[in-house]
């Protein structure tokens, strides 16, 4: 056995860090019902996806000659791991957004972060594929070039949110007091 190098130590700590965020995600999922508009099956699928993505890097990089299907699996889970994070934060603004009483001027924005997210989603994965030991070197750089494009429009998405969640912060008067909580946590 190889020893562990600086992913694979990485890879150690993620399952470390994401198993008992994935746990608690999952009791707030159960409790709140599994909707996409609450965000918590999201937080719950990001954790399991980083989990899983740790996982098969840390075999691929223990292993000699790592078999190219597990190359590619880990190499996809971490291009497209953010998204899940990235629509629970969109489950949790939307959900805040529902209830304001100005909420109409915020729909198109989170229209627009969902369609970046899918494409960053597909972009993701396409990418992540193309960047097999196996292909030609064309397509890995293709395969680069689609995972950036990925990232990119990952960090619109983000931005769009973040303009959104100050908006509903400014505004958080409009919001119903018994709505301003996402289970525990308070926005006040």
């Amino acid at each position: 056995m190889a020893p562990l190098d600086q992913f694979a130590k990485i890879s150690a700590a993620e399952i470390a860090f994401y198993t008992p965020v994935a746990i608690v995600a999952f009791i707030v999922a159960l409790r709140h019902g599994f909707t996409r508009r609450q965000g918590w099956v999201f937080l719950f699928t990001f954790s399991i996806v980083r989990i899983i993505g740790a996982v098969l890097t840390l075999i691929y990089r223990l292993q000699t000659i790592p078999s190219t299907g597990l190359v590619i699996a880990a190499s996809i889970l971490s291009g497209v791991g953010l998204s899940p994070l990235l629509l629970a934060t969109h489950g949790f603004v939307a959900q805040i957004n529902s209830v304001a009483s100005i909420r109409d001027r915020a729909q198109r924005p989170l229209q627009l972060a969902r369609a970046l997210l899918g494409v960053g989603l597909i972009l993701g994965v396409v990418g992540g594929t193309e960047t097999s030991p196996d292909n030609s070197p064309s397509d890995i750089k293709t395969g680069k070039s689609l995972t950036r494009a990925s990232s990119l429009l990952f960090l619109a998405a983000y931005i769009i949110l973040f303009g959104i969640h100050l908006w509903l912060w400014a505004v958080r008067d409009s919001i119903p007091l018994h709505h301003r909580n996402v289970s525990e946590f308070r926005i006040n």
